[in-house]
Formats: structure tokens, C-alpha cells, sequence
């Protein structure tokens, strides 16, 4: 067993590690026909408790594609006692679909696992068939959840394929890979060897893994109009319109003219009505259904779901085209690295009348023409008819992502508030909320909005809600909720202290390192608005008015304003994100933002009971 140097050590005393990675060997053989194995040995020492969960292991693989071997599984107690794992099974990653019935996962648990504890195992995964023939394509992450002592990583291939322009490189990483040629067997090495590597920090808002794991990228196509020929031939021989196709057509959008409207129509029929089912390892991420099986079964992947608007949108005589994307890390692409395994996700760009109109018709919960968001502003590969080409998809503005609250409140004399807070949300919350709250139950929806109040006041009790255009996503989407919160107020003497805003979280408030590493990544920019009407309480005057705050940084504003007006007391807090993106050097800043905010948020306001002298109150004091 390798023994631990100085330079582990000290990775160990920087780190709050719950495991250690003694080694972590990866390689990667293809064949001429693409045909491939792929090894995975692996060694860990738990260190604490929460290290135990290195010892359940989930490797994703394609049944009826793809076979898997054990070569070895075992644990080593810390009184060196070795046991071996002897249950291992397969689970369908979508059990009940069949024609996913292939994509699956090898589970397995090692034994025996306490604190000290070293476990390994070692498995190949190897093809039956190719997953693409005659082709060489592969991508695979480096992650490192624990500090690693090493890290092997081997990708060999035939030299018989070097008639193909093969492309390999390891990405977010300087290693520089021995090169070596094996005149035996005809193949051509790439190996990479990395040391004594770092934890990824686990933070929050942080930069997708693409940008800050090695990763290993292989592809033999050599341009990405080659990339483009590929895929128009798979779609091309699943999306051609056929006389069911056709039929359906004309009973969705019943006879209209308008093509924006047949367009809408039959977005939102196959939104409706195709379950999605995302499947991107295996040969899925390529080969889609029938389009006659995608509507007789009514679920599907992504590009299911845009064969079957494409081929319909072709039958209302209306141009439409596929477009590639990577969704996750935020739309990198290695544009040098011309490969279909660069992008995870299909959408589509109608033109209709000289307007370009983007839909992805997997998203339950997003309106006609607007992209969700992990889809704006992103790298884009449109397979137009006569040529491909990269564009950036349409980000949305701070103004189409609102939060807007209003929370009337009355001051109850037992300490307690009651009051109907009453949210409006558009763009990507209103598709978070629409999210979570389809398909819930009633008794789950109110303890999906008591947790939510639970957020602002507690503890807190749910009289009533409303929902408004949850199905509805043309319109923003609206809740109301009728609530009573208990000890909310301090009472001394003749005096009540109410902190009304305490919980009013500012962007940030999840930040709570001293230092950052990483960017911070928001999801989008957005404005929010909240305010707060306080019924001055019954015998009661304002003493103390917290004081109005502002400020501007790097990336955004934020005003409280406090004004007393007709016996009310109303507060208005306004935050605008304009930048999303923000350097880990700035870091200092935002945490000084977010104290500030926080400090201003947590203000009291005073009320004092009136003293009756003779029956008649004593003045205002007012503002201080």
C-alpha cells in the first residue's frame, strides 16, 4: 500500500478531508471498429465518518451495449483483516421506459467500512458492439472529491487509425502526457500522471466541473462540419414527416393560419404531452426513437421531443432546425475539439416571417420563445439546412426575471404577527416554482409554502393559499399565502420590538467561507422587489424608524427605505443583480456587501404604548 509523504500530509492538514484517494488508475482502449474497455482501479482511506459514502460505488453502463467485470472489490479493516464485496447488481437507470431499458447502473457496497478503513476495486467496462462504428469518441471528468496521492489516466488506439485526424487532449491540466508507440499490438499510448492533487472545494455557486476538473476528450471527426453531416443523418432519418404525422398536425392546430400560432400550438402539445426522459451516456446521447414510437409512447429525451416538433413543424410548412448544446457548465464548449460528445442537450430555432423564435420543448415549465435558463446565453450549434454554424443563444435581461412580494401584517397583542404575503415571480424562479409545485399533493403544497414562510418568520402556521397560472406560462406566476407566526415581537415595558425584515436573505447569504477559491456563478440577474406593510398596532406610536439604506457594488444595487405614512409603516427593499459571473478576488467585497445588507435587513423597529394622562394620548416621538 503506498505510504503517505510530506507533501500528502500537508495536503491532508489544509484540507477537511472525510477520505483520502491513494489511487485513482483510469484507461481507456479503443479497437479499429470503436470498439472500446474501459478500467477503473481505485484505492481509498476513510478518515471520518462522512468518508464512508467512497465505499458505495455507482458506475453507469449500457446493457445489451456494454459488459461489465469485476476484477476485484475489497475492504481492509484497520486490523488489517481483508473482506471481500460480494453483492453486486444493475438497476435500470429509467426502470418502466422501455426503450430505455439499456441505460443502467453496476451498484455495489463495499463491507466492513469504519473510520481507518482502506477499500479497492477494480472493474472493466468494455463494449459488445460500438457505440458509433468505425469511430473513436470519448469524454470523461476527473472529479476529485478527496485529495488524491495519485492519478493515472491512459487512453491508447490503434495505429491503423491514424489515416483518421484523431484529437486528444486532457483539458484543466498542464500535465504533458508520455507519448509512447507499442509496435506488438499496433497501438499508440497517451498517458497522464498527476500528483498530490487538491479536494475540490465544495462552495456554493460554484463554476460548473468542466471548468475546474481535468478532463479527458478524444474525437476523430475532423471538422465540425463533419460533426454536422453525422447528426443531420440520424435526425434526418427520424424526423421525416409521415401521414400520421401530418394527421396530427392538423388536429392540434386546428386549422390556423397564423404560423407563430401553429408554431405555439404545436410547442405546446408536445410540452404537454411528451414525458421527458434525459438519457446522455451510452449510445443514447446520439440515436433517438421513431418518431412513430415517440408519439405512441408519449416520452422521450430531448431529441425525441425535437424530431417530433421538427417533423411537425414541417408539416404546417413552417422552417425549423435542430440546435446542439452543452446545458450543463454553463454552455464551454472545446470548439478546437469537433466532437457530438461536446454537447448534452437539442433545442430548436424557428424562423418564421423574418423572427427568430428558440424553443426547447423538454422544459415543462417555460413559455413559447423563451429558453430556460440554463440554456441562455450559451455556446449553440444550429444545423441550419445548407450549413452549421456557432451562435450564442438569447439571454434574458434582470427584467425578465422578477421577484416581487408584498407582506401586509397586523401586530397581534400575544407577541404573534398574522399577514398575507403574496409573491409574483417571472422567468427562471417562476419555472423553480412551477417545478417544485406540479404534481404535489394539497397537504404537500402547504408544507411546500409553510416551509417557505418558515424561511421568513418562525415558527409559523399556514391558514390559506392561493395559486395562481401555475399551468398558465404565459402569465407570471403568483401565490398567496394567509399566515400567523408566534413570538415574533420583544415586549419590555410599554415598548415592542419588531424585526420585520431579519429574514429577508440577501443574495449572497449562503456565502459563509472566509476565503473563496472558486468564481462565484449565480444562475441569472434579476430584480427583486419586496414590501412590507406594517399596521401600526392599536394604542401604539412609531418611537424608532431604522434609517434608510443604498449601495451600489461590483455587481448589482440595494436600497431599504423605511417611510411611516397613515398609521402604516411601509418598507420597500430593492435588489438588482446585473452581473452573474463574479472573480473569486472580489470575494471581499461581496461578503462586505452581504454584512452590510444583513446588518440593515436585522433593524428593529420600536413602538411605544400611549400613555393616557386624562384620557388623551402623548405625541409621536417619531423618527430617531
Amino acid at each position: 500500500m503506498p505510504t503517505l509523504d510530506k507533501s500528502v500530509e500537508e495536503l491532508l492538514k489544509m484540507s477537511t478531508a472525510s477520505a483520502l484517494t491513494l489511487f485513482d488508475n483510469t484507461s481507456v482502449a479503443f479497437a479499429e471498429d470503436g470498439s472500446y474497455k474501459i478500467n477503473f482501479h481505485k484505492r481509498f482511506k476513510i478518515l471520518k465518518e462522512s468518508g464512508k459514502n467512497a465505499s458505495e460505488v455507482f458506475i453507469p453502463y449500457c446493457e445489451g451495449v456494454e459488459l461489465y467485470r469485476i476484477n476485484k472489490a475489497y475492504t481492509i479493516t484497520p486490523n488489517g483483516k481483508t473482506i471481500s464485496a460480494t453483492e453486486c447488481k444493475t438497476t435500470s437507470f429509467y426502470p418502466g421506459y422501455p426503450a430505455y431499458r439499456g441505460t443502467a447502473y453496476i451498484m455495489f457496497s463495499m463491507p466492513a467500512i469504519e473510520i481507518g478503513s482502506v477499500i479497492e476495486y477494480d472493474i472493466d467496462i468494455y463494449s459488445v458492439v460500438p457505440m458509433i462504428k468505425d469511430r473513436i469518441l470519448f469524454e470523461l471528468q476527473f472529479p476529485f472529491s478527496y485529495p488524491t496521492l495519485s492519478a493515472m489516466m491512459t487512453f491508447s488506439y490503434p495505429v491503423l487509425s491514424l489515416h483518421k485526424p484523431l484529437n486528444v487532449k486532457l483539458y484543466n491540466s498542464n500535465v504533458i502526457p508520455v507519448i509512447s508507440k507499442n509496435n506488438n499490438d499496433r497501438t499508440m499510448q497517451y498517458s497522464w500522471r498527476l500528483l498530490n492533487r487538491k479536494a475540490l472545494e465544495g462552495e456554493v455557486d460554484s463554476p460548473p466541473l468542466r471548468e475546474l476538473c481535468p478532463e479527458l476528450v478524444v474525437s476523430d471527426f475532423a471538422s465540425w462540419d463533419e460533426v454536422a453531416v453525422f447528426v443531420k443523418e440520424i435526425f434526418s432519418e427520424s424526423s421525416a414527416p409521415t401521414k400520421e404525422v401530418e394527421e396530427l398536425t392538423s388536429e392540434i392546430t386546428g386549422g390556423a393560419v397564423d404560423k407563430i400560432e401553429c408554431a405555439r400550438k404545436i410547442f405546446k402539445y408536445i410540452q404537454n404531452s411528451v414525458r421527458y426522459v434525459a438519457i446522455d451516456f451510452g449510445y443514447a446521447p446520439f440515436q433517438p426513437q421513431k418518431i412513430m414510437d415517440i408519439i405512441k409512447n408519449k416520452y422521450g429525451d430531448c431529441k425525441d421531443s425535437v424530431i417530433l416538433l421538427l417533423a411537425m413543424l414541417k408539416s404546417a410548412k413552417i422552417d425549423a432546425c435542430p440546435v446542439l448544446i452543452r446545458n450543463r457548465a454553463r454552455g464551454g464548449v472545446y470548439t478546437e475539439m469537433p466532437s457530438p460528445y461536446e454537447f448534452n442537450h437539442v433545442i430548436s430555432l424557428l424562423k418564421i416571417e423574418g423572427h427568430e423564435i428558440w424553443l426547447d420543448p423538454t422544459d415543462k415549465n417555460t413559455a413559447f420563445n423563451v429558453l430556460p435558463m440554463e440554456c441562455q446565453d450559451i455556446n449553440a450549434f444550429i444545423l441550419f439546412e445548407n450549413k452549421a454554424e456557432f451562435r450564442k443563444t438569447p439571454a434574458s435581461q434582470p427584467i425578465d426575471n422578477q421577484f416581487r412580494s408584498e407582506n401586509i401584517i397586523q401586530i397581534n397583542n400575544d407577541s404573534s404577527i398574522q399577514g398575507k404575503f403574496t409573491l409574483k415571480v417571472s422567468g427562471w424562479t417562476a419555472s423553480l416554482h412551477r417545478q417544485m409545485l406540479k404534481g404535489l399533493k394539497e397537504n404537500e403544497k402547504e408544507e411546500y409554502f409553510r416551509h417557505f414562510m418558515q424561511n421568513i418568520y418562525s415558527p409559523v402556521e399556514i391558514s390559506s393559499y392561493k395559486l395562481y397560472n401555475l399551468e398558465n406560462l404565459d402569465s407570471n406566476f403568483i401565490f398567496e399565502v394567509n399566515y400567523v407566526a408566534k413570538n415574533q415581537l420583544n415586549k419590555i415595558e410599554n415598548l415592542i420590538a419588531f424585526a420585520p425584515t431579519a429574514n429577508y436573505y440577501g443574495t449572497f447569504s449562503e456565502l459563509n467561507k472566509k476565503e473563496r477559491v472558486y468564481d462565484i456563478v449565480l444562475p441569472a440577474t434579476f430584480v427583486r422587489n419586496d414590501k412590507i406593510i406594517i399596521d401600526i398596532p392599536k394604542n401604539y406610536l412609531v418611537k424608532t424608524l431604522p434609517k434608510n439604506f443604498n449601495v451600489s457594488f461590483i455587481t448589482g444595487s440595494a436600497d431599504i427605505d423605511f417611510q411611516e405614512s397613515n398609521e402604516q409603516i411601509i418598507i420597500c427593499f430593492q435588489e438588482n443583480i446585473i452581473n452573474n459571473h463574479i472573480k473569486a478576488e472580489q470575494y471581499d467585497e461581496i461578503i462586505q456587501y452581504r454584512d452590510n445588507l444583513s446588518k440593515n435587513l436585522s433593524q428593529q423597529i420600536i413602538f411605544r404604548e400611549i400613555e393616557e394622562a386624562g384620557g388623551a394620548g402623548v405625541e409621536v416621538v417619531g423618527k430617531k
